[in-house]
């Protein structure tokens, strides 16, 4: 069966010598992968790069982590940018309590902004959320309270199990990436271990987040089935009947077909 990479940030510095290298080691069976953008630069420099893969799809957005990096990152420019190059989602979005290179406020202001954006074009959203689950479940619940459902993923999933189970309930998916794989990371395991397979995703986060055995180095979309095989031990699933799964999954949420 093929995969979907949910997330990678192939427009990374990391990948400048060997990005075709990178991805052409991937394209067995059919995988895709979604190209993650992090600002107005990175959402260009992503539209480049899927347009040189078909198999290759972008995103576009402004994490909270950027905000205040370039100028360019603003919602007009982002919504301007989004009518006209159609990417498949918005992201990677969200809030951040572990970095302040944006104020909180500031943070909460384009994060609500830019679901109203996703809203707009009935894209799917990429959900960052480090160290600020009691910020971000009260505003999702609002959001979906007010305005209705919600249709995305919790990109790189690391909650407890209470985060996950309020995630599903707001009908988000949660994609697990190489931190699952990790010796010491047995309450992530627990966590997945109890989450439907319905609503789960993998991804690489790449460069970032390598599984083991190639923790501490430059993670590659490749590398993904590290993560799919200890997810499929978790669930005491085959790999043929996860990685299914999983393609579903992706495509459906991503508004693809499979």
């Amino acid at each position: 069966m093929p995969i979907f990479d949910t997330h990678a940030h192939l427009d990374d510095d990391k990948y400048l010598k060997d990005l075709d290298n990178v991805v052409l080691s991937f394209t067995n069976a059919n995988n895709r992968i979604l190209c993650v953008a992090t600002g107005i630069n990175s959402s260009k420099r992503c539209s480049e790069i899927a347009n040189n893969y078909s198999f290759v799809f972008f995103s576009a957005g402004i994490h909270p982590n950027s905000i205040t990096q370039n100028p360019e990152n603003s919602i007009e420019l982002l919504d301007i940018f989004i009518k006209d190059k159609k990417p498949i989602a918005l992201g990677e979005i969200g809030l951040d309590r572990f970095r302040d290179y944006t104020p909180f406020d500031l943070q909460i202001q384009y994060f609500v902004a830019q679901i109203q954006l996703a809203r707009k074009y009935n894209l799917p959203i990429l959900i960052h959320c480090r160290d600020a689950w009691n910020d971000m479940l009260p505003l999702l619940e609002t959001e979906v309270r007010k305005y209705g459902p919600i249709k995305g993923v919790i990109h790189s999933f690391t909650g407890n199990l209470d985060h996950a189970e309020k995630c599903i309930k707001l009908g988000l998916y949660l994609s697990f990436a190489g931190m699952l794989t990790y010796k010491k990371n047995d309450a992530l395991r627990r966590v997945a271990a109890k989450c439907p397979i319905e609503k789960i995703l993998v991804e690489t986060d790449a460069p970032y987040l390598a599984p083991e055995p190639f923790r501490g180095k430059r993670n590659e979309p490749s590398f993904i089935n590290y993560t799919v095989k200890t997810l499929a031990e978790i669930l005491n699933v085959s790999m043929e009947e996860l990685e299914n799964q999983l393609w579903i999954n992706s495509n459906k949420v991503l508004n693809l077909p499979s």
